[in-house]
């Protein structure tokens, strides 16, 4: 909602907070208090709830009009019909590659140590790969969510078009770097 309204700081700020304190909580619960798995959960529960909540009171505070009053939220089936039938297909799909990671970690995990490492370097690099087209997404999102509520279809369409000449470039071009440099990408991992 910040971002879309143009803060892109508080978010970040927020995000940096809340990543520094899963740092310490994990080293608190795993190594200090020997929690294992389950403290590490509890660190990034608990580091999420601090972003969120800080985000709640950046919006309570505010005197904007999208100003969040807490005695007034309630479910309004009609706006709560809209957001699951634009938010659905993209929580669905975001459940298939959550599962389908799993079905294939686990079948590398038969392989032994080192595929499991390999296939932890790939997940490292990839995911700073994906990164970039990523980002693009989330912020072509909300100039099409502006665009469309100023119904500006014609800049929202501009956009839109290069948005995605964009994602494409940066596709190729780290798909090419990739080729190159995956095997030295791979050796800061081993």
């Amino acid at each position: 909602l910040l971002r879309a309204l143009g803060d892109s700081r508080s978010p970040l700020y927020f995000l940096i907070l809340s990543s520094l304190l899963n740092i310490v909580l994990d080293i608190l619960f795993v190594a200090g208090f020997h929690t294992g798995v389950g403290g590490a959960a509890l660190a990034t529960i608990i580091s999420q709830a601090v972003s969120a909540v800080l985000i709640l009171v950046v919006l309570i505070r505010t005197d904007e009009e999208y100003k969040v009053t807490l005695r007034d939220i309630r479910v309004y089936p009609r706006q709560m019909a809209a957001v699951i039938r634009v938010g659905l297909p993209s929580g669905i799909q975001n459940a298939i590659v959550g599962f389908s990671n799993v079905i294939v970690q686990s079948s590398i995990n038969i392989f032994g140590e080192i595929a499991v490492a390999g296939c932890s370097a790939y997940i490292k690099i990839d995911g700073f790969v994906i990164l970039p087209v990523m980002s693009m997404s989330m912020t072509l999102t909300t100039f099409v969510g502006q665009n469309i509520g100023a119904l500006n279809y014609d800049r929202m369409k501009k956009g839109m078009k290069t948005g995605l000449a964009m994602g494409v470039g940066i596709t190729l071009a780290l798909t090419v770097l990739l080729q190159f440099l995956g095997g030295f990408l791979l050796q800061i991992f081993t």
